[in-house]
């Protein structure tokens, strides 16, 4: 049996999961962390993001995009589309999200068009959908916005409030249940 012994760590009551795939698991202080031994004997301490949600964000800007995916990839598994067009194309083949970060304002497919669209043929999706917006909008957008109750987020957004947003969001989404991101093995990128 692997042992974590901290003066700082208090044990949960979560039971250990033997996993030979992904180690030893405890939660310890509301993160899950993996125990593994080496052949040497020495035992490695992987944290696991136990609120791992899947976030796909759709902006026209690709640094926004890649901003997102290094600021929320940390904690949740992030898929990117930098058109709406784009974004439409993998919501018909998965609606396993659970949070949509989409800029409302896009060229080619707004993000109040696809809200719609997904309004229409995915109802429960289209409720996990947040808003992105610059601030500059037309008055049909600034009336969609107000027809929907869907949740906004101004840019330049905060980045330290986003993340807490869509972790709460993504607990929202999954009732709570985590959805457990293995551990990378030690030597492995």
């Amino acid at each position: 049996p692997c042992v974590l012994k901290s003066s700082r760590a208090r044990e949960s009551s979560n039971a250990w999961s033997n996993d030979p795939a992904i180690g030893s698991l405890k939660s310890v202080d509301s993160c899950d962390i993996a125990l593994r031994s080496s052949d040497d004997g020495r035992v490695h301490v992987t944290p696991i993001h136990a609120q791992t949600g899947r976030v796909l964000v759709l902006d026209d800007d690709p640094e926004i995009c890649q901003v997102l995916k290094r600021l929320l990839g940390r904690t949740h598994d992030v898929v990117t589309a930098d058109s709406g067009v784009e974004g439409r194309k993998i919501l018909e083949q998965d609606q396993s999200f659970d949070v949509i970060l989409c800029d409302l304002m896009m060229p080619d497919l707004t993000g109040m068009e696809l809200h719609e669209w997904l309004s229409a043929d995915y109802p429960a999706l289209s409720r996990r959908m947040v808003f992105l917006t610059g601030g500059i909008f037309t008055r049909r957008a600034a009336e969609y916005l107000s027809s929907v109750s869907n949740l906004q987020v101004q840019k330049p957004f905060d980045s330290v409030e986003l993340p807490r947003l869509v972790t709460d969001l993504v607990k929202s989404a999954t009732g709570g249940k985590s959805r457990v991101r293995p551990p990378t093995h030690p030597g492995s990128a």
